[in-house]
């Protein structure tokens, strides 16, 4: 009997608590806390996931690029592509037109020459398009002349543009390479360049890395990045002395803008990579050098520039 009363005596307040509003309030307060809790938890564990996912493909994609530099500095131009001897040799000989436009750089222009002609592959010709120059520059290039794969071409003064495009008219070689007056090349580029194109005839577009103390790459010497178009319409990480591609892209895309100084290898790679990927070569290509004041980068500003290829870019993605 006394159990039955405990029993109906704890049901009624148990009752009575339940009906009480401020128990009611109090329950569902602690209730909403615990929830909150709970939501805040797992949306602390959802962020921490996340920011460890995204820590982990960055330290993935750090892992695949220290491993493509390494095989930057390890390749071996003895290991050919299967078949590049007999396709190579259907290119024809010149296979590459070199071409190295200069202005007043008579005590650098000589090494850049040295550096094409100390390449591994031999079957290129090279021309100098003198953009007017004042100093001994065209002295300096006539020691090289006994070389009968080198040229020298003078113009009026009209700019690095001007200067490619008169060296593309004066040269007929299949592929096409540039290098700058005060840069130069490793030995083995155009080897493993024209190797890779020869054997690979759908690839128009290809470049190697540049060895470089001068592009602000956070503690980098070296710019090389996966060819990824919209990385590239964002800025370019394509250097002018890098590049080879095939000389047919010269009529099916134009050529050098020379209304553009500064950023002119930028605009060539957004046109000439329109319509195909381009192809990154594991080779070291160019030795990238501030020499004097004269690099475009020094005394011309990019920012009209950007605006021009901006410009161009918006108006082919129109058509």
């Amino acid at each position: 009997m006394i159990g039955e009363l405990a029993h109906t005596l704890r049901m009624k307040l148990l009752r009575r608590f339940a009906l009480d509003p401020e128990i009611k309030a109090l329950r569902e307060r602690v209730e909403r806390l615990e929830n909150g809790l709970n939501d805040r938890l797992g949306a602390a564990l959802d962020e921490r996931f996340e920011k460890a996912s995204r820590e982990e493909a960055r330290l993935d994609g750090l892992q695949a690029r220290l491993f493509a530099l390494q095989q930057l500095v390890t390749a071996s131009p003895s290991a050919r592509p299967p078949g590049a001897r007999e396709a190579v040799a259907k290119l024809g000989t010149p296979a590459v037109s070199v071409i190295l436009p200069t202005y007043n750089r008579e005590r650098f222009v000589g090494e850049a020459i040295a550096s094409v002609q100390a390449q591994s592959f031999p079957a290129w010709e090279l021309v100098v398009v003198d953009d007017g120059s004042s100093d001994a520059t065209e002295q300096v290039v006539a020691a090289f002349l006994s070389d009968r794969r080198i040229s020298y071409v003078r113009q009026h003064n009209a700019g690095s543009s001007a200067a490619r495009n008169r060296g593309l008219e004066a040269t007929s070689a299949p592929l096409v390479a540039y290098l700058d007056s005060d840069n130069t090349w490793y030995p083995d580029f155009l080897a493993l360049a024209v190797d890779h194109m020869s054997v690979h005839p759908e690839i128009d577009f290809v470049y190697g890395a540049l060895v470089t103390f001068l592009h602000n790459l956070n503690s980098a010497c070296i710019l090389w990045e996966p060819f990824d178009r919209e990385r590239l319409v964002a800025g370019n990480f394509i250097d002018t002395n890098v590049v080879v591609h095939r000389r047919e892209l010269v009529a099916r895309y134009g050529l050098w803008d020379p209304r553009l100084s500064r950023l002119n290898d930028w605009d060539l790679a957004l046109r000439y990579t329109a319509d195909k990927r381009a192809h990154p070569l594991k080779a070291l290509a160019a030795y990238y050098r501030q020499v004097d004041s004269k690099r475009v980068s020094e005394t011309i500003d990019a920012d009209p520039e950007i605006e021009t290829i901006r410009a161009k870019l918006r108006s082919s993605q129109r058509l």
